[in-house]
């Protein structure tokens, strides 16, 4: 597991992000909020499974909601009809991304 600063950093980082993603795919509010949770949680007990040397933190982060919500829709029998277009369609990031060694020390914050 990781340290909780490090969660919250990365929380503040993708949380926006992660959180639009799963609006964008579930049919509900309520299913996104769950989902985001869902993939918070998982983050913390697969922190130190994080590899940045196979991508970075945003990327591994917004794969888990992405699978999250699709696995949610798939469980509803709701996922054709908005795989289609919703998983292509990133939305915008608010920030400038982190420089590559922001990131990997990002990374290993987690892994702490």
């Amino acid at each position: 597991m990781g340290n909780p600063q490090a969660m919250r950093d990365v929380y503040a980082r993708c949380g926006g992000r992660c959180f639009a993603i799963a609006l964008r795919l579930l049919p509900t509010h309520a299913d996104a909020e769950e989902v985001l949770q869902e993939t918070f949680l998982e983050v913390w007990r697969r922190a130190r499974e994080f590899n940045p040397e196979r991508g970075g933190l945003e990327a591994w982060v917004t794969t888990i909601v992405r699978t999250r919500a699709i696995d949610r829709l798939r469980a509803q029998g709701t996922a054709a009809r908005v795989v289609e277009g919703a998983v292509q369609q990133e939305p915008p990031v608010s920030a400038a991304p982190a420089a590559p060694d922001e990131a990997v020390s990002q990374g290993r914050h987690v892994l702490a």
